[in-house]
């Protein structure tokens, strides 16, 4: 059975994505991946793989970031079960699968380019580019009289 520890790698001062570590027995060597969860260094506890409960923090918030955490690691852990010979790579694949089958499913333009916009981190020139598209094809729709359908 494949045990999976959660980890930072950073200085103490700066914010970074929780990684995982997925060790699979004594001969084979482990597997990582990296989330999107962000935690800053400063809180992070090794012992209690999330955010120190001994550290003044917004409770809400540790209670949502240990909770993702640990979402994150069944997730993991049921990706690796699905691979017969796995590794990083094809965990990630996996996992990604997995996170993708877990999105609802966008019914309008507007609605696709939020879902794909707050996927992965892009700078702000571009997210301006991404939303100046998504409005000329809103017009299009409207002076053209037709629904774009983003189904086919």
């Amino acid at each position: 059975m494949a045990s999976v520890t959660p980890f930072i790698k950073a200085s103490k001062s700066e914010m970074t994505n929780v990684r995982f570590s997925v060790s699979q027995g004594r001969n084979k060597p482990k597997l990582y991946c990296t989330s999107e969860i962000k935690v800053n260094a400063k809180l992070w506890n090794k012992k209690e793989q999330g955010i120190s409960s001994r550290i003044t923090f917004d409770t809400q918030k540790r209670i949502e970031i240990n909770t993702a955490i640990f979402e994150r690691k069944n997730l993991i852990l049921k990706a690796y079960s699905n691979l017969k010979n796995p590794t990083s790579k094809s965990l990630t694949a996996e996992i990604n699968r997995l996170l993708a089958n877990e999105i609802p499913e966008a019914d309008t333009i507007q609605n696709l380019f939020k879902i794909f916009l707050s996927r992965k981190k892009y700078s702000q020139s571009r997210i301006y580019q991404f939303r100046a598209l998504c409005n000329l094809l809103s017009e299009f729709e409207i002076q053209n009289n037709i629904k774009i359908d983003i189904h086919q």
